[in-house]
């Protein structure tokens, strides 16, 4: 039996962006703003709610790095301006918050990951790049050099779920689950 040490990376970034702090936070309490993170996410909210989930109840749809789509629960606690977001049983933690200060609104992103023990400064560095490209993606879309929302499934999401590739000789095997979702929204995400 082999035994795999596991640490915990840790993450955080933040800007100031010129936005008054209603705007920022309605951007950064959306579902719909981690398809900026960069990671060609989409996530949506579940209405229903389930025993011991959080305050909401959202959806994450991504592709790792082998190019295999996943689909992962995410549950977002929300006080304040401050949303606590946990997937994957306590995996991966994130705090979004919008604070005003003297020049406009604070943005702030901070968390912790698991990962092999062996790895945590490696993931640390690549998790404070990608919010640091995230926090610049929600400052266009703030300063309005971007378009929001974005139409759909991101592109390279599509992409990725389009192209998964079949092993060869491999069992296939299907699962189910039944997900309250508005008709709408389900309709943009698979479109």
């Amino acid at each position: 039996m082999t035994r795999t040490w596991h640490g915990i990376a840790r993450f955080e970034s933040a800007a100031v962006v010129s936005a008054p702090p209603d705007r920022a936070w309605s951007l950064l309490s959306s579902p719909e703003v981690w398809s900026l993170s960069g990671e060609h996410t989409c996530v949506f909210e579940i209405p229903a709610r389930l025993p011991d989930a959080g305050d909401r109840l959202w959806f994450c749809v991504g592709a790792d790095a082998g190019g295999q789509v996943f689909g992962l629960p995410m549950e977002v606690a929300a006080a304040g301006r401050q949303l606590d977001v946990r997937a994957g049983g306590g995996d991966r933690t994130w705090r979004l918050s919008a604070e005003p200060v003297r020049r406009g609104t604070r943005l702030r992103i901070d968390g912790t990951a698991r990962t092999r023990r062996d790895q945590v400064v490696e993931t640390e560095a690549q998790l404070r790049g990608g919010l640091a490209s995230w926090l610049e993606q929600m400052m266009a879309v703030l300063d309005g050099s971007r378009p929001w929302p974005d139409p759909g499934v991101p592109g390279p999401l599509r992409a990725a779920a389009l192209a998964v590739p079949q092993p060869q000789g491999a069992l296939e095997v299907a699962g189910t689950a039944d997900l309250a979702v508005p008709a709408a929204q389900a309709a943009r995400l698979l479109r």
